[in-house]
């Protein structure tokens, strides 16, 4: 399915009934991601389930420059899919860079944010002596990206193994992906979900890179934390099994 947001074009599916469950994958995914994975056949038994491809990804537009990727304007991107599909409101669950899409969501818009899940990212504000090896970090990675030092980009996303190095380079834009991060570089995240009816779900792998501050912040902020074993920033995402009875729990108290 196909709608337009800023004069771009996004692509999202929808699957089953019931209320409204917005997936909102991370940097360099797809929707087809949550697919593959099987979340939204398990969660589209209870949801009307919409997974999207944010800008950048998938088969929705690619513009080159940072300034299409703005993180306030990617949450009109979201509103827009949602006002395409007539949900008023709707749970909101995003992985790493889709978590930061559904923070900054909840902190704009929460009367649209039925309750918020959010996965690999932080919760609140970051340390800033971590928001400076982020940055060093994600400006190393753009250049590569631009240059097209593809391997060197594998390599610092932490894409060893040769079927996650053939999927990045053939279901990506690397141009694009490197706008999408520019747009972040200096960008301390301020949030407040104090519009939200209820706290905030957080989870990360037990492996992921800065685990204390992500619980620290999440809890700072309200959020019911989760740590998931035997898991970091990639198979976090990838163990369905694991996260999904969390998830399903924390919706049942929904209000």
């Amino acid at each position: 399915m196909n709608t337009v947001s800023r004069g771009y074009n996004l692509n999202y599916i929808t699957k089953g009934d019931g209320p409204a469950l917005v997936l909102i994958p991370g940097l360099t995914q797809s929707l087809q991601r949550w697919v593959d994975r099987g979340y939204v056949e398990r969660f589209s038994q209870s949801f009307h389930v919409i997974a999207l491809d944010p800008l950048g990804h998938g088969l929705s537009d690619k513009p080159h420059t940072a300034d299409a990727y703005q993180m306030p304007d990617c949450t009109l991107d979201v509103l827009a899919v949602l006002d395409a599909e007539g949900v008023s409101e709707a749970h909101v669950w995003g992985y790493s860079r889709g978590a930061r899409i559904g923070n900054t969501l909840a902190t704009l818009h929460p009367e649209r944010v039925t309750s918020l899940i959010i996965g690999g990212q932080l919760a609140a504000s970051v340390d800033p002596r971590i928001q400076a090896i982020s940055d060093e970090r994600d400006s190393k990675l753009s250049e590569a990206l631009r240059i097209g030092d593809i391997d060197k980009a594998l390599m610092m996303w932490g894409a060893t193994d040769p079927a996650s190095q053939n999927v990045l380079r053939s279901d990506n834009d690397m141009t694009a992906l490197a706008a999408a991060i520019e747009a972040d570089l200096g960008s301390k995240p301020d949030l407040d979900f104090s519009g939200l009816r209820r706290a905030p779900l957080a989870y990360a792998g037990d492996s992921e890179m800065f685990l204390g501050l992500f619980q620290h912040t999440a809890t700072q902020a309200g959020a019911e934390f989760h740590v998931i074993p035997d898991a970091n920033h990639l198979s976090a995402f990838a163990s369905m099994t694991k996260v999904a009875p969390i998830v399903e729990e924390f919706l049942r108290r929904a209000p």
